[in-house]
């Protein structure tokens, strides 16, 4: 009985698996960008939104938090709206911790 309740399970996992494949692939990145704040630069908004234009999902780790994180983030967001389809995008609460943890 477990047996046959267990290969049910897989099967329907299984088919969800190859139907979500054949229908759709969703590309998605996670980048980090060691201090991603209000220093970066046009051009490197730029940079980072060519190479990131072609995915669906994207995170973006080590954002400054602050002011000049979320303001990067929106940027860069703007960047990616003028390359194609309409971006959105969500920013985490912060973490607290100490730079010099190992």
């Amino acid at each position: 009985m477990i047996y046959h309740k267990m290969s049910k399970n897989f099967i329907l996992i299984f088919f969800l698996f190859l139907s979500g494949t054949l229908i759709a692939q969703v590309k998605i990145s996670s980048w980090n960008l060691q201090n991603y704040g209000k220093t970066r630069t046009d051009s490197e908004i730029s940079f980072i939104a060519n190479a990131l234009k072609d995915f669906d999902i994207i995170a973006i780790q080590e954002v400054v938090a602050g002011y000049g994180g979320p303001q990067a983030v929106a940027r860069l967001a703007d960047e990616l709206n003028r390359s194609g389809p309409k971006w959105d995008y969500v920013i985490s609460d912060p973490t607290r911790s100490s730079s010099a943890q190992a």
